[in-house]
């Protein structure tokens, strides 16, 4: 187990979940905004909008994943958000943060995410390099 790099990936899509707020016509059938409330400050804290993957480790956790919709929740949800969704995402960061190094080109530069109905990084001016060791 490795409970920090848990709480990153959670924190993660906590920050980033894969719907985002959106304009829609009258009429529309729509459901909740998963990042509205991903941004409650009372369920996530007074740092609701900041990457803090410690507050995955603390007993608000419970509270925090009945409030995580990243997939959805109950019996919408994503059936494979629990064994292959969160899988495959916590073994693609390793396969690709194990063996690879990573450098922003600009260090200071915040990355652009338009907010939308699904978040697409346009930017990520990064330098990647192999690692001597693995």
């Amino acid at each position: 187990k490795l409970p920090y790099y848990d709480a990153v990936v959670h924190e993660t899509l906590h920050l980033r979940p894969t719907i985002d707020d959106h304009f829609f016509p009258a009429g529309t059938v729509l459901s909740i905004s998963i990042c509205s409330i991903h941004r409650n400050l009372q369920v996530f804290g007074k740092d609701a909008l900041n990457f803090n993957p410690d507050r995955w480790l603390t007993n608000a956790r419970e509270t925090m994943e009945k409030n995580f919709m990243s997939f959805s929740y109950d019996l919408r949800a994503c059936i494979g958000r629990n064994v292959d969704s969160m899988m495959e995402l916590k073994k693609t960061f390793a396969m690709l943060f194990r063996p690879f190094d990573f450098r922003l080109e600009f260090p200071v530069h915040e990355t652009s995410v338009p907010e939308g109905f699904h978040l697409n990084c346009t930017e990520f001016p990064a330098f990647i390099s192999k690692r001597s060791k693995v």
